[in-house]
Protein backbone atom coordinates (compact mmCIF):
# COMPACT_ATOMS: atom_id res chain seq x y z
CA UNK A 1 0.00 0.00 0.00
CA UNK A 2 1.13 3.53 0.01
CA UNK A 3 2.39 5.73 2.39
CA UNK A 4 -0.73 7.92 2.23
CA UNK A 5 -3.25 5.51 3.74
CA UNK A 6 -4.55 6.78 6.69
CA UNK A 7 -4.10 4.83 10.43
CA UNK A 8 -7.17 2.92 11.44
CA UNK A 9 -6.97 2.03 15.40
CA UNK A 10 -9.53 -1.22 16.51
CA UNK A 11 -12.35 0.16 18.07
CA UNK A 12 -13.44 -0.99 21.36
CA UNK A 13 -9.96 -2.26 22.28
CA UNK A 14 -7.34 -1.77 24.84
CA UNK A 15 -3.78 -2.53 25.09
CA UNK A 16 -1.60 -2.27 28.81
CA UNK A 17 2.23 -3.74 29.34
CA UNK A 18 2.72 -5.07 32.84
CA UNK A 19 4.78 -7.30 34.55
CA UNK A 20 3.52 -10.74 35.82
CA UNK A 21 4.44 -12.34 39.23
CA UNK A 22 7.82 -13.68 37.51
CA UNK A 23 8.76 -10.14 36.51
CA UNK A 24 8.26 -11.04 32.34
CA UNK A 25 6.78 -8.75 30.75
CA UNK A 26 3.25 -9.18 29.54
CA UNK A 27 0.44 -7.63 27.11
CA UNK A 28 -3.11 -7.64 28.45
CA UNK A 29 -5.70 -6.75 25.06
CA UNK A 30 -9.37 -6.22 25.72
CA UNK A 31 -11.79 -5.54 22.73
CA UNK A 32 -15.66 -4.82 22.91
CA UNK A 33 -17.02 -7.27 20.64
CA UNK A 34 -19.67 -4.82 19.91
CA UNK A 35 -17.63 -2.27 18.43
CA UNK A 36 -14.83 -4.77 17.63
CA UNK A 37 -16.26 -7.55 15.99
CA UNK A 38 -17.94 -5.55 12.80
CA UNK A 39 -14.43 -3.83 12.48
CA UNK A 40 -12.50 -7.08 12.33
CA UNK A 41 -15.41 -8.43 9.36
CA UNK A 42 -14.71 -5.41 7.32
CA UNK A 43 -11.33 -5.69 7.45
CA UNK A 44 -10.32 -9.47 6.91
CA UNK A 45 -8.07 -9.86 3.65
CA UNK A 46 -8.93 -12.59 0.83
CA UNK A 47 -6.87 -15.24 3.25
CA UNK A 48 -9.47 -14.84 5.98
CA UNK A 49 -6.88 -12.87 8.28
CA UNK A 50 -6.65 -9.69 10.00
CA UNK A 51 -3.11 -8.30 10.89
CA UNK A 52 -2.62 -5.92 13.71
CA UNK A 53 0.14 -3.86 14.99
CA UNK A 54 0.63 -3.32 18.79
CA UNK A 55 2.29 0.21 19.14
CA UNK A 56 4.02 1.74 22.48
CA UNK A 57 2.00 4.85 22.77
CA UNK A 58 3.80 8.60 23.89
CA UNK A 59 1.79 8.77 26.87
CA UNK A 60 -0.44 6.35 28.67
CA UNK A 61 -4.04 6.75 28.26
CA UNK A 62 -6.67 7.94 30.61
CA UNK A 63 -7.71 4.55 31.94
CA UNK A 64 -3.96 3.45 31.87
CA UNK A 65 -3.48 1.95 28.14
CA UNK A 66 0.38 2.13 27.50
CA UNK A 67 0.00 0.55 23.77
CA UNK A 68 -2.26 1.28 20.57
CA UNK A 69 -4.01 -1.22 17.97
CA UNK A 70 -4.11 0.01 14.68
CA UNK A 71 -4.72 -2.44 11.58
CA UNK A 72 -1.76 -3.74 9.49
CA UNK A 73 -1.99 -2.16 5.64
CA UNK A 74 0.98 -4.01 4.40
CA UNK A 75 0.11 -5.87 0.96
CA UNK A 76 3.30 -7.68 -0.11
CA UNK A 77 3.90 -7.57 -4.12
CA UNK A 78 2.39 -10.55 -5.71
CA UNK A 79 5.19 -13.47 -6.03
CA UNK A 80 5.40 -12.86 -9.79
CA UNK A 81 6.53 -9.13 -9.76
CA UNK A 82 9.62 -9.55 -7.04
CA UNK A 83 10.97 -12.11 -9.47
CA UNK A 84 10.75 -9.64 -12.66
CA UNK A 85 11.93 -7.02 -10.14
CA UNK A 86 15.15 -9.17 -9.59
CA UNK A 87 15.85 -10.24 -13.01
CA UNK A 88 14.94 -6.49 -14.15
CA UNK A 89 17.87 -5.42 -12.21
CA UNK A 90 20.67 -8.20 -12.30
CA UNK A 91 24.00 -5.97 -14.21
CA UNK A 92 23.87 -6.87 -18.13
CA UNK A 93 27.07 -8.11 -18.56
CA UNK A 94 28.39 -10.07 -15.76
CA UNK A 95 32.39 -10.59 -15.73
CA UNK A 96 33.88 -13.53 -14.33
CA UNK A 97 37.09 -13.55 -12.55
CA UNK A 98 39.31 -16.21 -13.09
CA UNK A 99 41.41 -18.05 -10.29
CA UNK A 100 45.41 -17.86 -10.74
CA UNK A 101 46.09 -21.50 -11.92
CA UNK A 102 48.17 -23.70 -9.14
CA UNK A 103 50.00 -26.87 -10.27
CA UNK A 104 48.14 -30.03 -10.16
CA UNK A 105 49.59 -31.82 -7.50
CA UNK A 106 50.48 -35.32 -6.73
CA UNK A 107 48.33 -37.77 -5.46
CA UNK A 108 50.61 -38.52 -2.90
CA UNK A 109 50.62 -35.49 -1.36
CA UNK A 110 47.59 -35.42 -0.29
CA UNK A 111 46.85 -36.16 3.08
CA UNK A 112 44.12 -38.29 3.11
Amino acid sequence: MSNTTTTKYAPGSSAKARENNFGEQEMRLSFKIKDFGPWVKENTNEAGFINLIVSPRKEVGTYGDTHSIKLDTFVPKPREEVVETKVNSAPKKATAKTAPKQEAADDQDIPF
